[in-house]
């Protein structure tokens, strides 16, 4: 968690996002945004303090991004904007976040002067597959602010998560949750989890 006092004001990560979106256009790197970013674009304003993009040739987009601004951290696929300090990380396109993931990064097929989104249903899908429980709260806040219906078109490996979360949102016949809605999806998260461990 970023202390309150550091946290970057959201024109600050704009101006980096729409920076790091011009050397992609000039350079000829297409691009999709996710991350916290593209969970706001897709109506659910909750804080972020980085930019993340897939893109289609990580190593061109290293090489890019230092070369106009941006400076390596210790971590091999994430670069900074100095001054201002915006971190900026890079996904490859066509690859899985992490070995056991069903589902691939998509793989960007343009560079768009206008921010570009991963489409909700590769957004929910990716987050869902990560199942740590922000991941899964932006997926139950999504579902909820969209109105997102329970045979909305997720990954088909997927599939039984979504509809799992889908149904722990649903109200009672009194029109109230069970339980908290942080504890619901709380223990959706540690089921996935579970479940990832198991196969």
């Amino acid at each position: 968690m970023v202390p309150l006092s550091k946290q970057p004001s959201p024109e600050k990560i704009e101006k980096v996002m729409l920076q790091a979106i011009s050397v992609f256009n000039k350079s000829g790197i297409n691009y999709e945004i996710c991350g916290g970013l593209a969970v706001q674009n897709y109506g659910y304003l909750r804080y972020t303090h980085d930019v993340d993009f897939v893109v289609s040739d990580i190593k061109k987009a290293k090489k890019e991004l230092s070369n106009n601004g941006f400076t390596f951290t210790e971590y091999p696929d994430s670069l900074v904007q100095e001054p201002l300090g915006i971190i900026v990380d890079l996904l490859p396109g066509g690859s899985k976040m992490q070995w056991d993931s069903y589902v691939k990064f998509p793989v960007p097929t343009a560079s768009s002067k206008t921010p570009t989104y991963v489409p909700l249903p590769q957004l929910i899908s990716l987050k869902l597959d990560a199942g740590r429980f922000q991941d899964i709260a932006d997926c139950g806040k999504l579902v909820e602010i969209n109105k997102l219906p329970r045979d909305f078109p997720v990954d088909a490996n997927l599939k039984r998560n979504y509809e799992d979360m889908w149904d722990s949102l649903q109200v009672d016949e009194t029109g109230k949750y069970a339980e908290s809605r942080e504890s619901r999806l709380q223990t959706f998260a540690d089921l996935t989890n579970k479940n990832r461990l198991s196969v």
